[in-house]
């Protein structure tokens, strides 16, 4: 007997699974146009050495549209949809592997303000991240914000996903502490990792993966902000390793 015959309203979205892939890389926190030039060059010039991109958001920063303080000269955003349309094009060109690009909350503030100022909008695909960028042109995945990437027993999230407690001392040990899972996050601009065995004495880590962008932006010129990109190896055992790799003075650590 149905009760309730109509289906509820939820915000769950099924995890994008990823297969096939033996060597990624992941980048998050560009913030374009707000990147750092030459940090991100020496970070996509390692893409040789894998065979597949996820850019885990924030690749846009959509100053323009977000709720903040605004600078006069960033209200306008399509400059940064150029700059972004010719990158990921020179970057289809260079890189034959598959690219994943999962939406962060900077993506995000393009729907927050077509809902709150301009509803009558919603819902026109010309609109969307995806027609504005031309990702399936590119052959490029798109991943939903509210969405996880999953690849075994790790997950990938930018980090806005999960609230947080303002503790942003240890940001890996705060994730880790919530979720109990493998996570690869970024969000936090920094480079951290905790991990921990939990009641089964299956072992768990949260990795917290560096940004791309500039590290003095005028609304926090004081951070503790690092530059980097993570690596995720897959093992012949069907495993992985990863890497958290750090760039200090123009070069890889």
């Amino acid at each position: 007997m149905e009760f309730i015959r109509q289906e509820g309203i939820t915000s769950y979205v099924k995890p994008f699974v990823l297969k096939g892939s033996k060597k990624i890389m992941v980048i998050n926190d560009v913030h374009i146009p707000k990147h750092n030039k030459e940090v991100s060059n020496i970070a996509l010039n390692q893409l040789k050495y894998y065979d597949t991109l996820i850019i885990n958001g924030d690749l846009i920063d959509f100053e323009g549209v977000g709720r903040f303080k605004k600078h006069p000269k960033h209200k306008q955003i399509k400059d940064e949809i150029e700059i972004i349309k010719d990158f990921l094009s020179t970057l289809r060109k260079n890189f034959k592997g598959e690219i994943v690009y999962k939406f962060g909350n900077h993506e995000k503030r393009l729907d927050d303000y077509i809902w709150l100022h301009a509803e009558a909008l919603f819902g026109l695909e010309a609109l969307t991240i995806d027609e504005l960028l031309e990702l399936k042109k590119l052959n490029i995945i798109s991943v939903h914000y509210n969405q996880l990437i999953k690849i075994n027993d790790l997950f990938i999230m930018h980090g806005h996903e999960v609230k947080s407690t303002g503790n942003l001392i240890n940001i890996a040990r705060q994730y880790l502490t919530k979720l109990q899972a493998n996570i690869i996050i970024g969000h936090w601009h920094t480079v951290q990792s905790y991990g921990m065995r939990n009641l089964m004495g299956e072992y768990k880590t949260v990795w917290v993966n560096g940004c791309l962008c500039d590290l003095f932006p005028e609304y926090n010129l004081i951070n503790q902000w690092k530059h980097g990109f993570a690596e995720i190896i897959i093992t012949k055992d069907g495993g992985y390793i990863v890497n958290l790799r750090e760039i200090r003075g123009g070069e890889i650590h």
